[in-house]
């Protein structure tokens, strides 16, 4: 579970970083905060990057962005509980954010939540109709 764990992280890493940095933070200090915790994951201080991401909620309780970033950073902690609570709450704040519905269908899918897993993976291709990766695993877990 633990390089599964990494390697959700990584991809999600990549999809994290190739996100404006500034985001859909309405709050400059948010976006400070979530920006510091983005440079904590690439660190991989998984500590200081929830911190910066929970001083981002703190004045931005809806950042999708920020909630997604804590996911990773609890995925990187090895706490998969947890990071599949904060990308639910990042996909309630953005139901467009195709990495938080895919990260979430990971986790459901390793939980044995099959069907659960399926619908996430599908709230991902339809909020990204080219996310290939998502297709792939939405066929793996309906096999």
């Amino acid at each position: 579970m633990h390089s599964m764990s990494l390697r959700v992280v990584l991809l999600g890493c990549v999809a994290l970083l190739a996100t404006p940095l500034l985001s859909d933070a309405a709050d400059p200090a948010a976006a400070e905060h979530y920006n510091a915790g983005v440079a904590s994951i690439e660190a991989r201080d998984f500590d200081k990057a929830l911190d910066n991401f929970s001083q981002s909620l703190t004045i931005d309780p809806d950042y999708a962005e920020a909630h997604y970033g804590m996911g990773l950073a609890y995925l990187g902690m090895g706490d998969s509980d947890q990071a599949l609570a904060s990308f639910t709450k990042a996909v309630a704040n953005d139901p467009a954010h195709a990495q938080a519905h895919f990260n979430r269908g990971k986790i459901l899918f390793n939980k044995a939540r099959t069907a659960e897993a399926i619908d996430a993976y599908f709230a991902a291709v339809q909020a990204n109709a080219e996310y290939t990766e998502a297709y792939f695993a939405m066929g793996t877990a309906q096999k």
